[in-house]
This record gives structure tokens, C-alpha cells and sequence, in this order.
């Protein structure tokens, strides 16, 4: 017994038949006499020759749908971005505006020393270019300025405006994986006292984070300013990398540096729970606060106090200057 589609393809193939031997008869028919209400030969044609192609395409699809499979029906995928429809001019939704910049670099004292460094450079460059000493890459000027001991115990140099970058967005977010910091993991986990209900972060957990504490310290955050100046473009390279086209590093820098600021002091241990591996804030709303505003929970209000002072520090280094 023949399947329905074999049904309709034969009934579409007898129809082929009968069109074609409609046309042959009229090719060999006598020319009609042209009179009241007669329609020309080509007028006549059209919608037969119209009529046939039609047949013709779908008996050939009806065709193919018996020769392949019906799943490969379920391959066909639409483009991701079809192209829109043409629109008229009254169509078009307005632009937004451009993103404004708060804090251009070359307007900040971060960029103004750059200028000035490479004013003196300037200045100073002998008559043979080829004996002018080469600029040192970010890194290696990095390194001279905090120490090379510093440097390979503190830092992760491979890739480190990279991991800068993505860091300082973060620090204002939930979380961010260990291995893409700028900066070694403290070593060693939290101090802790009590246990049970009755946990509380130790006094002395501080002492952990003494090397980093010790570092920023001393560090000479005019001439970072200056470096971080001197290669910005690579900062708001890696930036717009990140996902933000029309984003500007520098004020994003300097939002999170004031999201930082406004962490809550807190002088008596922080009670903790353990409800698996890792503590958390018994405090929801101290759990509930960024990366960055817990990291400066934990590491105890002294070294909190040092950090945001160096960061006031940074913060005018990195801004407008106003004239």
C-alpha cells in the first residue's frame, strides 16, 4: 500500500502531466482570431506557465522530503543576528550619549607627571637617538620600585595589568577567583577563637597580612602614579577587553577606591560561622558586603586604617585636578 506523501506526490506529478499536455495542445492548436474580449497570447500563458513552475517546485521539495530523513528538519538554525528590516529615518531610535569622563588621566597628577617625565626625557636626549636608553616595559619599572624581593614574593608578574584590571573591577563584586589577583594569597587560613557558636576572628589574624601591610607602606605612590600614568593606555586596553567599550579605567579605578573608603569600622573581633569549609561573617550584612570591603574586614582595623590612608593618598594622585 502506497503512504499518503506517496499519494500526493503522485497526484502533484499526474497534475505535472495534464498541464504539460494543456500546453502542447494549444502549440499545435490553430492561432485564435482576434476579436471583441480576446486576450493576447502572452497574457494567456502567464498564469499557466506560473501555474506549472509552482507545480514543479513543490512536487520537487515533496521529492526531497522522501529521500532524507525528517530530523534533519531539526538542523536548520536561524542567524544569530538577522539582519533588521529597513527602517525610515523617524525609525531610528535616538544615540545615546557618549559615556562622559570624569577623571581623563592626562588631567590627573598621575598624568601630569607623566607629561613632565617625558618633558625632562625630552630635554635630556643626546644628539644620536640610537644611545637613548629604552623606556623599561610596566613590569620591569615595577619592579625596580618595590624590590626584586618584594616583587617575586608578593606579586604575580605574568600578565599583571591583566590581572590588575580585572581585580579592581571585581573588588566592588561578590567574588574573584584566586588565580587571576595581582598579589600572592596570604599564606595560611584565618585565626580563629572559640568554636562551635561561639567563633570570633583573633586579634592577631592581622599579623597575616604583615609583608603586604610592610610593602604598601613604604611605596612611593607618586612615582606608581606616574608609571601607572606613563602605560594607562594598556590599563584601559585590558578594560575595554573586559567588556566595557565605552568605559574609562581611571574613574572606574577611582569608584572603587571610594567604595573602599566607606568599609565599616569595626574594633572588636568579628563573629564568625563555619557552615562548611570556609567561615563566613555571622553578620549578614557584613557577609553580604563586596570582596573588597571584607577582605578589609578581616584583615583587622589597624591594618584597614593603614590601607584606606594610602588609598586617600592614591585616590588624589588619580584624580581631576582642579585648576
Amino acid at each position: 500500500p502506497q503512504s499518503g506523501r506517496q499519494l500526493v506526490v503522485r497526484e502533484i506529478v499526474d497534475r505535472d502531466d495534464h498541464a504539460i499536455d494543456e500546453i502542447i495542445a494549444q502549440r499545435r492548436a490553430p492561432p485564435p482570431q482576434w476579436g471583441i474580449g480576446m486576450k493576447s497570447k502572452q497574457e494567456s500563458l502567464w498564469p499557466m506557465l506560473l501555474t506549472v513552475l509552482a507545480l514543479a517546485v513543490i512536487g520537487l521539495l515533496y521529492f526531497r522530503g522522501l529521500q532524507e530523513p525528517i530530523n534533519t528538519l531539526h538542523d536548520l538554525q536561524l542567524p544569530s543576528n538577522p539582519m533588521p528590516l529597513a527602517a525610515g529615518p523617524e525609525d531610528h531610535p535616538a544615540r545615546p550619549a557618549e559615556a562622559l569622563v570624569v577623571n581623563p588621566i592626562e588631567l590627573t597628577q598621575a598624568g601630569r607627571q607623566r607629561t613632565a617625565v617625558a618633558a625632562a626625557n625630552d630635554a635630556a636626549e643626546p644628539l644620536d637617538a640610537a644611545m637613548s636608553p629604552p623606556q623599561q616595559p610596566f613590569e620591569s619599572a615595577l619592579e625596580a620600585l618595590v624590590g626584586s624581593e618584594a616583587f617575586d614574593q608578593l606579586l604575580v608578574s605574568d600578565d599583571f595589568i591583566d590581572r590588575m584590571v580585572v581585580t579592581v573591577d571585581n573588588l566592588s563584586h561578590d567574588k574573584l577567583p584566586a588565580r587571576l589577583w595581582p598579589l600572592r594569597p596570604v599564606a595560611g587560613l584565618p585565626l580563629v577563637n572559640g568554636e562551635g557558636g561561639t567563633l570570633r576572628l583573633a586579634a592577631d589574624n592581622g599579623a597575616r597580612y604583615a609583608a603586604y601591610l610592610q610593602l604598601l607602606q613604604r611605596l612611593d605612590l607618586k612615582r606608581l602614579a606616574a608609571l601607572y600614568g606613563r602605560d594607562y593606555q594598556r590599563f584601559q586596553q585590558a578594560y575595554v577587553a573586559l567588556g566595557y567599550p565605552d568605559g574609562y579605567f581611571n574613574d572606574r579605578l577611582v569608584d572603587v577606591i571610594d567604595h573602599l573608603l566607606v568599609t565599616p569600622d569595626s574594633s572588636a573581633p568579628l563573629a564568625l560561622v563555619q557552615p562548611t569549609v570556609m567561615y563566613k561573617f555571622a553578620d549578614d550584612g557584613l557577609e553580604a558586603r563586596s570582596m573588597g570591603q571584607k577582605l578589609l574586614l578581616r584583615m583587622g582595623p589597624a591594618n584597614a586604617g593603614i590601607v584606606k590612608a594610602r588609598l586617600r593618598e592614591l585616590r588624589r594622585l588619580v584624580t581631576r585636578v582642579t585648576p
